[in-house]
Order: C-alpha cells, then sequence, then structure tokens
C-alpha cells in the first residue's frame, strides 16, 4: 500500500512539473493567441493589454474573470480535456478556444510510467 502511495505522488509531482503557463494578451477587441492548445494541468494566464477595462468569460460559465484594468492578469489551471470558448463579453469579436489534449501520459497496474511525451 505504501508503494502505491509513494508511486502515485511521484506521478503526480512529474506531472505538476511539466505543467506549463500560456499567455494570451488581450488587446482592445481582441485575444492574442486566439486559440491555445495545452495538456492538462497547464494553466491561461490572460493579461490585459489593451487601454481599457476587458474581462475573459467562458462560454459555458466555467470561469469569470472579472473585469480587469490595463495591466492586471487572470489565470486558470484547466485539468479537463476538451475545448472551451470565451470572449470579452463587452466587445463582440473578441473570442478565443482553449484546447486541452492528452498528455500522452500512460501508467502500468504497477504504477510505471511507460510513455511520456508532449
Amino acid at each position: 500500500m505504501r508503494r502505491g502511495l509513494l508511486t502515485f505522488g511521484i506521478l503526480i509531482l512529474a506531472m505538476a512539473a511539466l505543467a506549463e503557463i500560456h499567455d494570451i494578451s488581450i488587446g482592445d477587441n481582441f485575444f492574442n493567441p486566439s486559440t491555445v492548445t495545452i495538456s492538462p494541468g497547464d494553466r491561461v494566464r490572460w493579461t490585459n493589454d489593451g487601454l481599457y477595462t476587458h474581462r475573459t468569460k467562458s462560454v459555458d460559465g466555467l470561469w469569470d474573470s472579472g473585469f480587469m484594468d490595463p495591466g492586471e492578469t487572470y489565470s486558470r489551471t484547466f485539468n479537463t480535456i476538451g475545448s472551451f470558448d470565451y470572449n470579452d463579453p463587452h466587445y463582440p469579436h473578441a473570442s478565443g478556444t482553449i484546447v486541452v489534449q492528452s498528455t500522452g501520459v500512460q501508467v502500468t497496474s504497477w504504477g510505471k510510467i511507460l510513455t511520456l511525451y508532449r
């Protein structure tokens, strides 16, 4: 039992070490890049680089940054595989998509990592 917990803990630490931060710039009426492809556990950080207050809000209600003044940031970690559309409700043309794809980590019943790639 202890060995299983230790192996699980090591796997969690390995996955955390692989996590990346992906930056998205919010301009006045756009997100750049508008589509980002990431792995589960990665974090997305939006920065308001515009001159006005902006916000990032998911279409399905998973997150809402609230109003961000110029220079402010908002970040979120994505753990679920899928495609997540978002927008700035006050700027109809400002929209984007976060695509979360599998990392390719496979684990045997013994807890050994067979493959690890990005």
